[in-house]
């Protein structure tokens, strides 16, 4: 993760050159931006002018870039302040005058001008950096720097000469020969456009001289010195990721496009909720001694009561402040490149998440994953319409994930602002953008709405709705007004009078109002991207062989009236108007919908073979996408007619049962209509896949429980079927029915499901007795519910029972279910007022149980129990403590610190793993290191991340490690920080690239053994060389930066130990003995002895033929029996029965051989034996042999006296 950087002028003034480099201006910017950047070119005119021509014109392009002014960041503290680089002054376009000092400095070493960056200072807090540049100095590498420390804390003399006295004051000043340039002139701000050169110079000039020197830094002597060859600095992208909060009005904008938020035509109106929003953000981003942290904003309400532009206020204020801000993508996810880029980022961030509900979680979990090791302060504010299943469900999904975030807010927002105010604004704000005139008066009528929507749109009526179409309307009340006060009265006044300026456009000409009615509406109900309208158009009768004006209308509708501003999405906006003509056109008279639905994906001709063109994946992908549109879009509209939006929904599904998928996950995330209607298809019989659709509804869910129940019904298993797929039917039937209150037949099928359970049982209980638990618990709830209390506590405790002893067996499956078993047993018994036993049968029987779930249950009782939670929760923490099964510990270590964290229990005698607060950036450096994929990553990682860490990071990590006990890399991370900190973390880093290196030899190695190419592997690695390299065929590049091979001793041990790790031990054991038969003699032998017997005996021939006893020895180890095959396996099988203490079987073996020999080979024999008993190393069990043969057996064979006999 990319580190902010802090320059220190007290601590180290020559820090600021960090942020300063030669190229990296050219390689922040786009080839069109850094065109008219000068270079560095000496020639004529090499005198001041023509340094003083060179920094204007930096001076002057880095003006055109548009750079905001930000103020110095918060979280600077006396004599330091942190420091943007160049890739985000550039892209981001906000830079302090720091920032824009040290943009300069890199740019004019990029032009052969030499910088220095001063900071000087009025009063204590008032500060101000500038450049200054000798005009008759050029750099270049290797120049001698003029500061000989780097930096000068007192008023420049050069020769003898105070410079302040040859500052210029005005440009091509003929006595200047310094430039004193206030960078910051180039910057704009909100109440300023950018300086020109004369006044940073004249300014320059005048801070110079009149104001306190602070410190002055020689940036150009101290880059000098760096090698050219050097590799720069890392740069981030150079384009910005998220779309800006407020964005600029295209002049070819329709009237009713100026009321998108977004484009901020109306002036914002402060409300409470905002102040609040606002406090949130840079509020808890200033307080002192405060960690960088994550925090989430949820702002909750309506369509049209200012969710999204209070979000890009928000936006705007923040970036005065310096914060990169903006909107990501609603409806699609960054990719991996953007995420990145976000978060290494140093300044402070905020992203805006735009209907939130309709985002995948995983989208947006990724997205917290992805910035929460950020070293900087991150808000993230979602918008949504109603609050309902998807936060909690997102919230879950944090928590499993380790997520932690920082203090939160969830916003329901008032309708609207100040009415009056609001209605007055917003006249003023579209007149200004329609008429170019800004009203000194305006008319405040008696009703002016009731949501901040409603207020904008009937001000925008009063300044376009005028000229002789401001006629007196008549409300469907009868009342005559010139402001609707009916909201769908006020909607159609909006689309007709917008529609009536759409009528000038040449394209529409001739086309009826219901016809550009029925167009808008079906392109708003699919919300196509811009390449998809014309194919959405071709559906209609009407246009569908109309190519050439279809295409036109679809042109013009995507790049001027329905222009998106900002998703990307082609629609009416605002949303609720659009969501308004959808139901007029579609919700009354749903047939005229059939015609403009999309097909099925799945149906796209040539989509299921597997090289499917491009063309085809885009079509399908299309199609997908706007039946989700649909189902958003119609869900949305529900919010203003709940009766016409599902009689839309439900005739949309029974046209097209196929978008059943989508309907469901908008249902899942927001209920809606689609819910009730899903229902009814699928008890109408149609063909869904019902058990898909039966498994994705969790039990619960508030919208989906009939849908649930009407799928598994459809799914029913009938008695005469398989009984375990009954019971199993049965079981799931119990607690559907029991979720939508229909307890009586829950009861009879949770009691049916029992019985047979109970059958299955008796002839299977390790595969049934799970089960008969599960039903019999399920059993217990349903009997409560109905009020048979007694046999709901005899049911419970049969149930509790059966999972103890299932716990006791196998912890880590059972024990959940365990702890649930216990709390319904809890609560059945508190509701026949036995509250003490109810609080007793949690720890019944508990010494039976391991630490980690004697820990889980007392979890389930401080969950379950009105008071006293927080010792059962410090009691749970003390058990989890002690030692037991990693991968069931792990998790439960978990469970600990969410509950006391949730309790805020934070008791000093707790473990330090269960209450320990771990900084983002060690938990964000842990992630990295859990998805390095091989050891040189590690390496890097380890390199990069941990080289030298801090006491306190050391101890988080361990707190990790024993929260993430059943993940043991995080465990290794320790054990290698912990020897970085003792040995340094070039030793470490080195002995993983050993490790790496030896588990590629080792993977090769048995590659090659198991391939018939282990001989020649094994003879090119004891010569110190790979393979390759041996044979002549590596090619250039092909050498690998650490080249160790076998021959090293650090890496044969490695090599043995990673073989050992991964191979049957049979295996690895041939390997071993392999090597050990090849270091005494040579590889062709060792894989000789492993081919054949027959190969075997020729090496031990030549084995024999050169007394090389200790390689013999080694033969019967590798392939037994040769004894019986040949004299030369009986010598070698005496040998090695010799070390193994065998010597009665050793001489037995070796006199047998002796006397089968031939004299040449008895000669060979007596050689081998006498070398053996020299030799320094001899083990004392050969020396023995090598004695008795030289008493007992060599002389009598060559004398003839008849057979030895063996010594007592």
């Amino acid at each position: 993760m990319r580190e902010p950087v802090t320059w220190d002028w007290v601590a180290d003034p020559a820090g600021i050159a960090e942020v300063v480099h030669p190229g990296w201006v050219q390689r922040a910017l786009t080839a069109e931006d850094w065109r008219g950047f000068p270079g560095n070119e000496p020639g004529e005119g090499d005198g001041g002018s023509k340094v003083e021509r060179i920094a204007q014109q930096i001076f002057d392009k880095l003006a055109e870039l548009h750079i905001t002014y930000v103020h110095e960041p918060p979280e600077s503290v006396p004599g330091a302040q942190r420091v943007r680089a160049v890739d985000e002054v550039l892209p981001l376009g906000q830079a302090t005058c720091l920032d824009m000092c040290a943009t300069f400095c890199s740019a004019a070493l990029d032009a052969g001008i030499y910088p220095l960056l001063l900071t000087v200072h009025q009063e204590e807090y008032q500060r101000h950096a500038l450049v200054l540049v000798p005009v008759d100095r050029r750099w270049s590498f290797g120049v001698p720097a003029l500061l000989s420390e780097g930096f000068s804390r007192s008023p420049l003399v050069i020769d003898g000469d105070d410079i302040r006295e040859f500052i210029a004051n005005i440009p091509d000043d003929a006595m200047g020969t310094w430039l004193a340039i206030d960078v910051e002139q180039a910057t704009y701000s909100a109440d300023r456009d950018a300086g020109d050169w004369a006044c940073a110079i004249a300014s320059g000039a005048s801070y110079v001289k009149e104001w306190d020197w602070d410190v002055c830094v020689d940036v150009g002597g101290i880059r000098a010195q760096q090698d050219n060859s050097s590799e720069l600095p890392t740069l981030a992208r150079t384009e910005k990721v998220l779309a800006p909060g407020y964005l600029p009005l295209p002049d070819d904008s329709t009237p009713l496009q100026m009321i998108q938020t977004r484009y901020g035509v109306v002036p914002f109106c402060s409300r409470s909720e905002y102040r609040e929003l606002r406090e949130w953000a840079v509020g808890t981003a200033r307080s002192s001694g405060r960690k960088p942290d994550v925090s989430v904003a949820v702002l909750t309400g309506a369509g049209g009561v200012g969710k999204t532009r209070m979000a890009a206020q928000l936006c705007h204020d923040l970036e005065v402040l310096g914060w990169y801000t903006g909107f990501v993508p609603a409806k699609s996810a960054m990719e991996n490149d953007d995420l990145t880029y976000l978060a290494e980022l140093t300044t402070e961030l905020l992203v805006v998440v735009d209907y939130a509900e309709e985002s995948r979680q995983e989208q947006l979990a990724t997205l917290l994953r992805s910035l929460r090791g950020r070293r900087s302060p991150t808000r993230i504010v979602l918008t949504a319409r109603g609050i309902e299943s998807w936060w909690e469900d997102f919230r879950e999904e944090l928590e499993s994930d380790g997520i932690q975030l920082g203090q939160g807010l969830v916003k329901e927002l008032e309708p609207r602002p100040d009415p009056v105010l609001l209605y007055r604004q917003a006249v003023r704000g579209f007149s200004k953008a329609i008429n170019g005139v800004n009203p000194p008066e305006v008319l405040i009528p008696e009703h002016v709405g009731d949501t901040a929507l409603h207020v904008v749109l009937r001000a925008w009526l009063a300044v376009v709705d005028n000229n002789g179409m401001q006629d007196r309307l008549v409300e469907p009340s009868g009342e005559k007004t010139v402001c609707p006060k009916n909201r769908d009265f006020l909607y159609d006044r909006v689309l007709d009078v917008e529609f009536k300026r759409w009528k000038k456009f040449p394209e529409l000409k001739g086309v009826s109002r219901n016809h550009l009615r029925r167009i808008v509406s079906t392109v708003s109900l699919l919300a196509p991207d811009a390449s998809q309208v014309d194919d959405v158009l071709s559906r209609l009768v009407e246009w569908k062989d109309e190519h050439l004006r279809r295409n036109r209308i679809a042109e013009l509708l995507s790049t001027t009236l329905l222009r998106s501003s900002g998703d990307g999405d082609v629609s009416l906006r605002p949303d609720p108007v659009a969501e308004h003509l959808v139901l007029s056109v579609f919700g009354h008279e749903p047939d005229q919908v059939d015609a403009v639905l999309p097909g099925d994906p799945l149906d796209v001709p040539g989509i299921s073979e597997p090289d499917a063109s491009e063309a085809t994946v885009t079509r399908a992908v299309m199609l997908g996408q706007q039946a989700q549109n649909l189902s958003q879009v119609i869900t949305r509209a529900a919010s203003q007619d709940k009766q016409s939006a599902s009689k839309l929904a439900q005739h949309i599904l029974k046209t097209c049962p196929h978008l059943w998928s989508s309907a469901l996950e908008v249902a899942l995330a927001q209920g809606g209509p689609f819910a009730h209607v899903l229902e009814q298809l699928i008890e109408s019989g149609a063909e869904l896949p019902c058990e898909e659709i039966e498994k994705s509804i969790p039990l619960g869910h508030s919208s989906l429980q009939g849908v649930a129940l009407a799928a598994l019904q459809r799914m029913e298993i009938t008695s005469d079927c398989d009984p375990a797929q009954r019971a199993y039917y049965l079981h799931k039937l119990a607690n559907r029915l029991s979720d939508v209150g229909r307890s009586g037949e829950a009861l009879e099928a949770a009691q049916e499901a029992v019985e047979l359970y109970r059958a299955l049982v008796q002839g299977s209980p390790e595969a049934y007795t799970p089960h008969l638990a599960g039903s019999l618990n399920n059993l217990a709830i349903v009997l409560s519910e109905v009020g048979r209390s007694a046999e709901a506590l005899e049911v419970a405790q049969e149930a509790v029972g059966l999972y103890r002893d299932l716990a006791l067996a196998s912890p880590a499956a059972y024990a959940p279910d365990l702890a649930r078993s216990l709390s319904n047993l809890a609560y059945i018994l508190s509701k026949e007022g036995q509250y003490e036993e109810a609080l007793s049968v949690f720890t019944e029987g508990f010494d039976r149980f391991s630490p980690a779930i004697r820990s889980r249950l007392l979890l389930a009782r401080a969950e379950w129990r009105d008071e006293g939670q927080k010792e059962d929760l410090k009691e749970a923490a003390r058990e989890a403590d002690q030692p037991d099964d990693p991968v069931f510990l792990g998790p439960t270590r978990r469970m600990v610190v969410r509950a006391l964290a949730d309790a805020g229990c934070n008791d000093a005698g707790l473990p330090a793993w269960a209450t320990a607060t771990i900084d983002e950036s060690v938990r964000s450096r842990i992630n990295d290191w859990l998805r390095c994929r091989d050891l040189k990553e590690q390496a890097s990682h380890l390199k990069n991340g941990w080289a030298s860490p801090s006491k306190s990071d050391r101890d988080a990590l361990a707190v990790e490690a024993d929260r993430y006990v059943d993940i043991p890399a995080i465990g290794r991370l320790l054990s290698l920080v912990d020897a970085v900190m003792v040995e340094g973390v070039d030793s470490v880093v080195a002995w993983l690239n050993s490790v790496d290196r030896a588990q590629d030899i080792a993977a090769v190695w048995y590659s090659a053994h198991t391939s018939g190419r282990g001989a020649s592997f094994l003879r090119a690695q004891l010569r110190g060389q790979d393979e390759d390299s041996a044979s002549g065929t590596d090619q250039p590049g092909d050498a690998d930066e650490d080249s160790r091979t076998l021959s090293d001793p650090e890496i044969r041990a490695l090599v043995l130990e990673a073989l050992e790790a991964n191979l049957p031990e049979e295996v690895f054991t041939e390997l071993r003995r392999a090597l050990e038969l090849a270091e005494l003699s040579d590889a062709d032998i060792a894989y000789a002895v492993l081919a054949s017997d027959e190969d075997a005996e020729d090496a031990l021939k030549e084995l024999l033929e050169a007394g090389h006893w200790r390689a013999m020895l080694m033969v019967p180890g590798l392939r037994p029996g040769l004894e019986e095959k040949s004299i030369h396996g009986g010598v070698a099988a005496s040998l090695h029965a010799a070390v193994a203490e065998r010597p009665d079987q050793a001489r037995d073996l070796l006199r047998s051989a002796y006397r089968k020999a031939d004299p040449g080979d008895r000669t060979l024999i007596e050689v081998l034996m006498s070398k053996a008993s020299r030799a320094d190393d001899c083990p004392q069990e050969i020396a023995d042999l090598c004695a008795w043969f030289r008493k007992e057996v060599s002389p009598r064979e060559k004398t003839g006296n008849g057979s030895p006999s063996a010594p007592s």
